[in-house]
């Protein structure tokens, strides 16, 4: 197993380590025409930036239009986008004509999601591969969510990065320490990620990854075998506050209260 990473100051956006390892989920190696390496040997991503923001939000309605310190939660993650700058093209994926004209406002496509992708029930991944069977010649996907407002050019950085290293896909996650415990069958509970008899303390173990949505970098052809991480998958770690995502309005005073507190580098 390979491991790499890469650890900078506390409390700040830079502070997300970067970490990569073999995915024992194998998949077929097709990336060699999309990819180019650079006279230094790293190799060279054509990535196309995408946003899902459909209209029908139940917590806070058109919520990707919400504004956060003066911008729409949608102008903010467009703004990150191009700061990170590597994107061939950015797209919004939406439903909603609202939404559509603040992509377009933004300066960036908009694709017109089906009636079918635009559900309660559907998934992301269902609604990339409907984007990205309609646009032929993607080579791979940056999956961001605009509903993440600490989100960073920084954080893109380093999940492309791990993609220019020969990665297949690249997600961020957030580390946690918390206890889990899971229904059985028969409708009792077990514990999930502990021992009963050897309950750890937070400073004995590492804590378990959990996926904070932030952003999903992936290749086509993880998205062809229908899924978001496949092949060799690294994540990028980003701290629990930074991780915040918007989904009523007390996630948005908790956002800004956070943002005043000068927290982090954005």
């Amino acid at each position: 197993m390979k491991w790499f990473f890469v650890i900078v100051a506390h409390l700040s956006l830079s502070n997300a380590c970067v970490y990569a390892n073999e995915s024992d989920c194998f998949i077929p190696k097709l990336r060699s025409t999309s990819i180019l390496r650079d006279e230094g040997g790293s190799l060279q991503v054509n990535i196309t930036g995408l946003i899902l923001a459909r209209g029908g939000s139940k917590g806070i309605p058109l919520k990707n239009l919400s504004f956060f310190k003066g911008k729409t939660l949608l102008h903010r993650a467009i703004d990150a986008m191009k700061t990170f700058g590597k994107f061939s093209s950015i797209w919004v994926s939406t439903d909603h004509p609202d939404i559509a004209q603040e992509a377009e406002r933004l300066g960036v496509f908009v694709h017109w999601r089906s009636a079918e992708t635009a559900t309660d029930t559907a998934s992301s991944l269902f609604s990339v591969q409907e984007f990205c069977s309609r646009m032929p010649g993607i080579s791979n996907i940056g999956l961001i969510q605009c509903t993440s407002p600490f989100l960073s050019s920084d954080i893109m950085l380093m999940a492309y990065e791990l993609l220019s290293r020969g990665y297949d896909s690249a997600f961020s996650v957030t580390r946690t320490h918390n206890l889990l415990w899971k229904e059985t069958s028969n409708g009792e509970i077990t514990p999930a990620n502990f021992d009963r008899r050897r309950r750890p303390r937070r400073q004995d173990w590492n804590g378990n990854l959990q996926e904070n949505g932030m952003l999903y970098f992936t290749s086509i052809d993880c998205i062809k075998f229908g899924l978001l991480q496949g092949g060799r998958i690294g994540y990028v770690e980003v701290p629990q506050l930074q991780s915040l995502e918007i989904d009523s309005k007390i996630d948005l005073r908790i956002a800004e209260i956070l943002f005043d507190a000068h927290l982090f580098d954005i």
